[in-house]
């Protein structure tokens, strides 16, 4: 063949051109991408450190849980809810939802703000309560920065596009309503503020704070979550569209019947109502769970990843919270402050909190590395928080008052309880750290 510059009389000349270098451009990450473990990590941090400690405090009426006994109680609660369980789930929700609907991740500036603005409304407001007498002016500053942070997620997660109609796939209403369940209890808080007396909420909105927070964004945000990634993870048959729906309207109408027969402010409460309520919510959570088979396939789960052992385990606390509410609820009257709070904590303490460091064995290795350092601590952490809650729960149940010895029991669970949290939340700054060093 001959070149195009060497032409010969008579020859059929053709020019050979080099092709072009076809390359391919760098893959692009969503910036800093070990966030969602940082936040995983610091929410983990403060209910160990100061969230755990307070209830014991509180629990053994010592120091300033002796003094101050309902400020560190209510300080106690924001910690776990807000200082822990929100930034933790709001940052693995803004990994989950451009995930789940095949949408590009969220901005590293939104998913560094909420979880952190979530963060540290939680720890200034439980400061203005537990040092009123000094520090009751950071209440307003705490409640705004929580204010702020849950209605910039509600905002980011009702707008936030879906792939298929929601007759086909209602999936995407559980993470909308959730957010907005979170937005209502930043309402009830600046409204429990401007009732507070000496910064003690009253006793019927710091109920609905927590009830709204826990029956509505956490449960809500696990169901939809739970969705998606147990039907994948743990072999399970995905929920039919219509078993969905009517879950999504039940745990809703669950929990608006609960708020309008609570009496707030000046109404009186409903307690038919309540009791309505309490039952259609653990009739619901009994049904999806039945519906979604969570404890399907158990025998061909041994040998495999050991999440798919541990995510049942945690599901168990949501079915004994279910009897436990539905027991109180039929024929349960009058239950005691202390007992109240022993269901509420077996909503927490045996299925929120062990659920979320099980999902952990997941998220850490999927949105991370493809491997978790120190797994083995982490599964360890799950283990201390299961031994736990019975030992918070069961000494509260048959009692006004727990006593000394009962007292020393809630106090061994807060240590089992410390322990774990801390070894999760090491495990989720060492990924973090791995993810970053990967990815710089």
């Amino acid at each position: 063949m001959l070149s195009s510059m060497d032409p010969r009389p008579g020859d059929i000349t053709i020019s050979v051109f080099n092709a072009a270098r076809q390359t391919h451009p760098r893959p692009v990450h969503p910036g800093r991408p070990w966030l969602f473990a940082a936040f995983m990590a610091a929410g983990a941090t403060v209910a160990a450190l100061a969230g755990v400690l307070l209830g014991i405090l509180a629990a053994t009426e010592a120091g300033i849980g002796g003094t101050h006994w309902s400020e560190v109680v209510q300080a106690h609660g924001r910690i776990q809810l807000f200082g822990f369980a929100a930034p933790f789930v709001v940052a693995l929700a803004l990994e989950f939802m451009p995930r789940l609907n095949q949408q590009p991740a969220v901005a590293a500036r939104v998913r560094l703000a909420i979880p952190a603005l979530l963060l540290a409304g939680a720890l200034t407001m439980a400061a203005a309560q537990v040092w009123e007498s000094t520090l009751a002016w950071l209440a307003w500053p705490g409640a705004a920065s929580y204010a702020a942070a849950a209605m910039w997620f509600a905002a980011l997660a009702v707008r936030f596009p879906s792939p298929r109609p929601f007759a086909i796939d209602p999936q995407p209403l559980y993470f909308k309503a959730a957010s907005l369940w979170l937005a209502a209890t930043a309402l009830l808080v600046i409204w429990a503020f401007g009732a507070s007396e000496d910064a003690v909420f009253p006793l019927d909105l710091s109920a609905a704070i927590a009830e709204t927070f826990l029956r509505g964004f956490v449960m809500l945000l696990i169901a939809g979550v739970a969705l998606r990634a147990f039907p994948g993870h743990l072999g399970l048959s995905p929920m039919p569209a219509r078993a969905q729906a009517i879950c999504f309207a039940a745990f809703n109408a669950a929990l608006l019947g609960w708020l309008a027969s609570a009496g707030l402010g000046e109404l009186d409460d409903f307690e038919p109502g309540l009791r309505l309520a309490d039952t259609v919510l653990a009739v619901s959570l009994l049904g999806f769970t039945t519906a979604l088979g969570v404890f399907g396939n158990l025998r061909t789960r041994f040998g495999g990843p050991r999440y798919g052992l541990l995510i049942p385990v945690a599901w168990a606390g949501a079915v004994v919270y279910s009897a436990m509410l539905a027991a109180a609820a039929v024929g349960w009257p009058d239950l005691s402050l202390y007992q109240d709070g022993a269901i509420r904590h077996t909503f927490m303490l045996a299925f929120m909190a062990p659920l979320m460091v099980a999902m952990a064995h997941v998220v850490l290795a999927r949105f991370g590395t493809g491997r978790i350092p120190w797994e083995n601590a982490l599964t360890a952490g799950f283990v201390l928080l299961v031994a736990a809650w019975p030992l918070r729960v069961v000494p509260a149940l048959f009692g006004d008052a727990p006593s000394n010895a009962e007292q020393a029991i809630i106090s061994a669970s807060g240590g089992l309880a410390m322990a774990g949290l801390a070894l999760t939340a090491a495990v989720c700054f060492r990924t973090a750290a791995q993810i970053r060093a990967a990815h710089r």
